[in-house]
């Protein structure tokens, strides 16, 4: 049985083409797959050659580097999921003070893609979900607010040592580009030992019908005073609003 992701956007092509997708057209035209080759060059030497950004791996979105105001964010190769799966990991990257930093002095950033709809040939069409392992909650994909708490909860049930004050529900998000929701936590990260902040945010692409949470992850270092932690807030929050979609990806 073949599946296909949906979203309110043809464009999702270009997520296809990522993956390797192609399709031959009649007259010996370009294929989809090579226009999209071409749109995808076009693209990336205006949003990462000449403005100096990071482009999303679904090239939906990019991020503005020149505007965020600090080049020392340097682009993860990290990878998860596919494009053709409901949950893709779409960006990652991590700030870092010094080529030798170590992880108690960096802020990493995490974005995930996740798909509402999958549209099955010749069967019912799925609604997607998220289920969190650690608190066995399962969240549709379509649910942005809610998403950003499970996340918040799921990673405090595994967390030692959270501090409660520091421990925040879901609610609205201000001056942060395009999340609508936040949530954040303080705590001793289960592997590893380390002490960390964390900080969740979402909003919903409705066009295209998908969903971008991104996870921010403050080393100890970054938040051992006041004023310390309130500059690393705002270079991090600085990068998540400038974050932006692509013109011709609309």
């Amino acid at each position: 049985m073949k599946s296909l992701l949906v979203t309110a956007s043809a464009l999702l092509a270009c997520a296809a083409l990522v993956a390797g997708g192609s399709a031959v057209l009649a007259g010996g035209k370009k294929t989809d797959a090579e226009k999209l080759k071409e749109l995808k060059a076009k693209v990336t030497a205006k949003y990462k050659t000449d403005k100096g950004g990071h482009i999303f791996n679904d090239f939906v979105y990019w991020v503005d580097l020149e505007k965020a105001g600090d080049s020392r964010w340097n682009r993860s190769t990290a990878e998860g999921g596919k494009a053709s799966e409901p949950q893709w990991f779409v960006y990652g990257a991590t700030w870092m003070p010094s080529i030798d930093a170590k992880p108690e002095q960096t802020i990493e950033i995490d974005v995930w893609r996740l798909v509402h709809l999958t549209v099955n040939e010749g069967a019912a069409n799925s609604r997607n979900s998220l289920v969190f392992n650690n608190t066995g909650e399962k969240v549709s994909n379509a649910e942005v607010k809610k998403l950003v708490d499970a996340k918040r909860k799921d990673w405090v049930a595994a967390a030692k040592d959270v501090d409660k004050k520091q421990n925040k529900e879901v609610k609205k998000a201000k001056g942060v580009g395009e999340a609508k929701f936040i949530s954040s936590a303080l705590g001793t990260h289960a592997e590893g030992d380390r002490r960390q902040r964390k900080e969740w945010l979402g909003w919903v692409n409705g066009k295209r019908g998908e969903t971008y949470l991104v996870t921010l992850t403050f080393g100890a270092d970054m938040f051992r005073d006041k004023d310390r932690f309130k500059k690393a807030l705002g270079r991090a929050h600085a990068l998540v609003k400038n974050i932006k979609i692509i013109a011709e990806m609309k």
